[in-house]
């Protein structure tokens, strides 16, 4: 646990230089270059509910909103990992090759919902009694 915790701004300090390496400034930059990625921002967020719990004074408690959605975000990890893996790629091609074919059958699939929600509706409406506001205060009701 106490590497989880060191080992981020551990990596943001610039190490030794050699003759030929860059100067400290670039490599101090570089490293924050890193760190402001999409990916990166990603598991940031991914793990600071865990750190706003840790203080003592947070206004946060372990069910606020914020730190739900917050918590959401570790399922965006799953999209950067999905990358390496040989059967996501593969999915992927294939909806990716038949997005024409597949927005058809949605299209179709629309159409054919549209077209039997109005026969349910034509055939379920009957005739209604509306019952005025006047006409149910009377004594007694009429409706």
């Amino acid at each position: 646990a106490t590497r989880f915790l060191v080992a981020p701004p551990w990596h943001l300090l610039p190490g030794r230089r050699n003759a030929g390496s860059p100067s400290c400034c670039d490599e101090v930059m570089a490293r924050l270059c890193f760190l402001i990625k999409g990916h990166n921002i990603i598991d940031f967020c991914a793990i600071l509910p865990f750190f706003i719990r840790l203080l003592p004074s947070s206004p946060l408690s372990s069910q606020s909103p914020f730190l739900m959605i917050l918590r959401l975000t570790r399922i965006f990890r799953l999209f950067k990992k999905s990358r390496s893996n040989e059967a996501v790629v593969i999915l992927s091609g294939t909806l990716v090759g038949s997005y024409r074919l597949l927005a058809m059958m949605c299209y179709v699939m629309m159409i054919a919902v549209v077209v039997f929600s109005t026969f349910i509706y034509i055939i379920e409406r009957g005739q209604y009694f509306y019952c005025s506001t006047a006409a149910a205060l009377q004594k007694p009701p009429l409706c």
